[in-house]
């Protein structure tokens, strides 16, 4: 049995589990998560791309390193998560980097955005219908919408734009990528 916890390209995957299969091998695709820190004290995620009967044989072993096991799938689909959670980490860097750069074109104190980002001040960005009864009930406090126009959900709250960082709007998009080689059988996986 060969346990890949590397991170890795799906059709690499595909390739090396071919291989072993030929020489009469077991490979599971079996990445982790998580900083050293975690790995020092046993605690990684892992992400296990594997049958069933494979798994339940492999996951004692990745208790010592894990502390949690995710069988994600069949094999490969160990490392097709782990892109994906990596695409969510660059996603959440990259927008916390153009935070940083459309506060400074502001003219805004930065060190603000650290106060929040550091735990220092709550906030969150959630969508308006999911928080509208916490508002009302008094639980948390509006304080302005990302959206370029007011909200029908939160009558008489101003924009973000409108107070104080003209321009200001969140749009989100979502969209899923793979590599230009992706198979035709993993993307029907994902659809």
């Amino acid at each position: 049995m060969i346990v890949d916890c590397s991170t890795s390209e799906p059709d690499s995957t595909a390739k090396l589990r071919a291989g072993a299969a030929a020489k009469g091998a077991l490979y599971i695709d079996a990445p982790l998560s998580r900083t050293p820190l975690e790995a020092e004290a046993g605690k990684l995620n892992v992400m296990v791309g594997a049958d069933d009967a494979a798994f339940a044989h492999l996951k004692p072993l990745l208790e010592a390193i894990a502390e949690n096991i995710f069988h994600v799938g069949g094999p490969g689909a160990g490392h097709i998560i782990k892109l994906l959670n990596n695409f969510i980490a660059q996603s959440i860097c990259t927008a916390t980097a153009e935070a940083f750069a459309v506060g400074q074109r502001a003219g805004v104190n930065v060190q603000s955005l650290v106060d929040l980002i550091a735990n220092r001040v709550h906030y969150m960005f959630p969508s308006a219908a999911s928080v509208t009864p916490q508002v009302k009930s008094g639980k948390l406090k509006a304080i302005a919408v990302t959206s370029a126009t007011p909200s029908s959900l939160a009558p008489g709250l101003p924009t973000v734009a409108s107070s104080g960082l003209p321009g200001f709007e969140i749009v989100a998009i979502f969209a899923m990528w793979a590599p230009a080689k992706t198979g035709d059988a993993i993307i029907k996986q994902l659809h």
